[in-house]
């Protein structure tokens, strides 16, 4: 009974109209866990500018950076979208490095635009999507910045592929903390970048269902393949997980 009030009044306060009402009157700063979220771009829904103001907006990631972040992390961010958890992150952030990654071109600009208002040090940006086994992919961009995902035909926009653990070795990183929502493409993290796994201490990811060489994953055999790869569930909200490496010390 809870929940389903809960989705009534996020459904009430969150929508296009309230949010770009909103954005406007405060032009287009929206403060957030302590920082400022630029949402004058018109990648950014209204509704998705009245969840940043209500706090609704990636509501179970934003509580575990806050709760299991530590100041001195080097943190891998992949799917950074426009760039809020990376803010909140620069805020918890003194001295670990900040890689964000984002396949949607068309997001970088508010990304840089948020990072230079929310953070004080370097952060590298890299506009690849994760994926394995290929040199690229096709990226369909859909409707707002919360649904981006790579295509299984070729619809979108071709963008080059990296894996976690090629971004691992280009900046020379022997322990990291991942932030993870990639709407389905994780499963390849999962499931063939061992290498990358084992110098993950913490792991904040939002799972989902997913098919992977034409073969089903539920979110349950995703968290049973991170259990058999020797992690253990620290903490979750539906289906965001926080992992933490048994054998890494945090």
């Amino acid at each position: 009974m809870i929940n389903f009030i809960k989705v009534i009044v996020a459904k009430a306060l969150a929508n296009d109209l309230t949010g770009n009402i909103i954005s406007f009157l405060l032009n287009n700063k929206l403060p957030f866990y302590g920082a400022s979220i630029d949402v004058s771009s018109k990648q950014i829904s209204g509704r998705n500018k009245a969840s940043i103001f209500w706090r609704f907006y990636e509501s179970a990631e934003i509580c575990f950076v806050k709760k299991y972040i530590d100041p001195d992390d080097d943190i891998i961010e992949v799917g950074s979208s426009i760039g809020v958890v990376a803010s909140v992150i620069s805020s918890i952030q003194k001295n670990g490095k900040l890689i964000c990654v984002e396949a949607n071109t068309k997001l970088l600009p508010v990304i840089r635009q948020n990072l230079a208002i929310n953070r004080k040090g370097p952060y590298e940006l890299i506009n690849k999507a994760i994926a394995y086994n290929t040199n690229s992919v096709y990226f369909n961009t859909g409707s707002d910045n919360l649904v981006g995902q790579i295509s299984k035909s070729e619809q979108g926009n071709n963008i080059q592929a990296t894996t976690l653990n090629d971004i691992i070795e280009l900046f020379n990183i022997n322990s990291y903390s991942l932030i993870c929502d990639i709407e389905g493409a994780e499963v390849g993290i999962i499931k063939l970048d061992m290498e990358a796994l084992n110098k993950c201490n913490k792991m904040i990811i939002e799972l989902h269902d997913s098919t992977y060489e034409n073969e089903l994953y539920l979110v349950s055999d995703l968290v049973e393949l991170m259990i058999k790869n020797d992690f253990k569930i620290l903490d979750s909200h539906g289906p965001v997980f926080v992992f933490q490496n048994n054998n890494l010390t945090i």
